[in-house]
């Protein structure tokens, strides 16, 4: 719940016109991330975000995409690719935010410091 509320703040208020609060909101979830005992369930509650194009779904994209690919916290990036692939390769049908990631990763095709190997 509290996944939805972070995201749902923001575009309440000034439906995502406001960078510098969407700024905030994505640094201190990516914090929180970091630090988060629990982060699995928190990423799974970001990936439940990400189902069909709508505000919330591109925040958390947006959120998401800076995580695998401009910050440096590899358990978190980690974290994260290993959610993807479990959803892309169990769950069927995909939802759009999730094939949309997945779409980002392999254009990429660079995660920053992320070694799977």
């Amino acid at each position: 719940m509290f996944v939805l509320q972070v995201a749902w703040s923001i575009y309440e208020n000034d439906q995502g016109k406001n960078n510098q609060l969407e700024e905030e909101a994505t640094k201190f979830v990516l914090q929180l991330l970091a630090k988060c005992d629990n982060r699995p369930s928190l990423v799974r509650g970001i990936l439940d975000q990400i189902r069909f194009p709508n505000l919330i779904t591109v925040f958390y994209v947006k959120l998401i995409s800076r995580a695998l690919f401009e910050e440096t916290d590899t358990v978190v990036q980690s974290l994260l690719v290993r959610a993807i692939m479990e959803r892309i390769k169990i769950e069927k049908p995909h939802p759009w935010g999730l094939i949309f990631v997945t779409n980002q990763m392999k254009q990429r095709k660079k995660l920053v410091h992320l070694n799977l190997a």
